[in-house]
């Protein structure tokens, strides 16, 4: 399955929250708790066990691989295998890795609140999103987004724990790849690391946690900013193309397609949800709603097939992709102090585009 959700694995969700693929399990008395305090929560926070793995030698009998460990859990009376490491490895439960960010939040005095936690790949990743109270929404330009503490781990090697801010929740694979996505998530990263007890704890947590912050109200800054800068639907439609053609030369035609796509956004920026054509701010809800819910997200003709295409390309997908390396774009042009060079770059290949369609009668 596309969530990487196995048999093995365990998802909760609070009730009001929930998750896309419907797979998961609300906790008793509505809390997710960073402990093992039942059946459910130890299933997820559980302690890896290592075993050393033999090679059959040529005679039938067996020697112990050197340098060599495996790492296993017991599920129903069978080992499962997680992943395969060295010597140097220990394990770490996800208890521990849990711990290491509530942990320090209770240090802070952050009040909290875990809003999923799980396994994915047969219990080979772990994950967990949580919210600290208070603290989990900023309003801007009118709209409300809502951000969270992410902390992930893995048991195969594929992944370091770390803990960063990103305005994604965790509830399946995908979201667990999407959530570290630039314009996604946070430029705070959080590495974890071993003590020599065997526990975990964060370098530098209270300094972490701040910058985290910081980080969110230089994301509330940043879009303040596109809705201070004023944009009308020619200059909406040539920075769309630009961005489009960011590999091109004015002298390139642009794909049908990409001119559809432009006009589309361009459509959006005036008329979408919320969006009045005024600012760099409407144009960035224009690119989102239309890799959201729009033509973006591909063609929907109401099977279940197509609407899951929509979804995936929106949340996990190239969708995705493409609303954070617009908001990227955005910035960088106004850093850059190229809004208007874009502009003009965009304007040279629509007026050969549009040239070429009136030739074609298609215009």
């Amino acid at each position: 399955m596309a969530d990487e959700i196995e048999t093995t694995d365990k998802t909760f969700a609070l009730q009001e929250d929930g998750t896309w693929h419907g797979k998961h399990i609300v906790p008793a008395g509505n809390v997710i708790h960073p402990r093992p305090v039942d059946e459910d929560h130890a299933h997820i926070l559980f302690q890896p066990e290592i075993v050393s793995p033999f090679m059959q030698n040529a005679d039938g009998s067996f020697s112990p691989v050197e340098n060599t460990k495996i790492i296993t859990r017991m599920i129903d009376g069978k080992r499962i295998p997680l992943g395969v490491a060295s010597d140097r490895y220990h394990s770490v439960g996800n208890d521990a890795v849990i711990m290491a960010l509530t942990g320090a939040l209770e240090r802070e005095g952050l009040p909290y609140t875990i809003r999923t936690m799980g396994t994915l790949k047969g219990c080979k990743l772990f994950y967990a999103s949580l919210t600290v109270d208070n603290e989990e929404e900023r309003l801007i330009n009118g709209d409300r987004f809502r951000m969270y503490l992410n902390v992930v781990s893995s048991h195969d090697g594929s992944i370091t724990v770390t803990i960063y801010d990103s305005n994604m929740r965790i509830v399946c694979a995908n979201t667990f790849r999407a959530s570290q996505k630039s314009g996604i998530a946070g430029d705070v990263k959080v590495k974890v690391r071993h003590t020599r007890n065997a526990s975990l704890a964060l370098d530098g947590a209270s300094s972490a946690i701040a910058s985290m912050f910081a980080g969110r109200d230089i994301f509330v800054t940043l879009l303040n900013r596109l809705a201070s800068v004023g944009c009308d639907r020619d200059k909406a439609e040539q920075l769309v193309t630009a961005w489009q053609s960011v590999d091109m030369s004015v002298h390139d035609l642009m794909s049908t397609r990409a001119f559809n796509t432009t006009l589309g956004i361009a459509d959006l920026f005036q008329t979408g949800k919320g969006n009045r054509g005024e600012n760099l701010y409407d144009l960035f809800n224009g690119v989102t709603e239309y890799y959201t819910s729009g033509t973006g997200t591909g063609k929907d003709d109401g099977t279940d097939g197509k609407a899951w295409k929509k979804l995936f390309s929106s949340e996990f997908g190239t969708g995705a992709d493409k609303k954070a390396t617009f908001l990227d774009y955005l910035i960088n042009i106004l850093d850059d102090n190229t809004l208007e060079e874009e502009a003009k770059k965009g304007e040279l290949i629509l007026a050969d585009k549009k040239e070429d369609l009136v030739e074609k009668n298609l215009i």
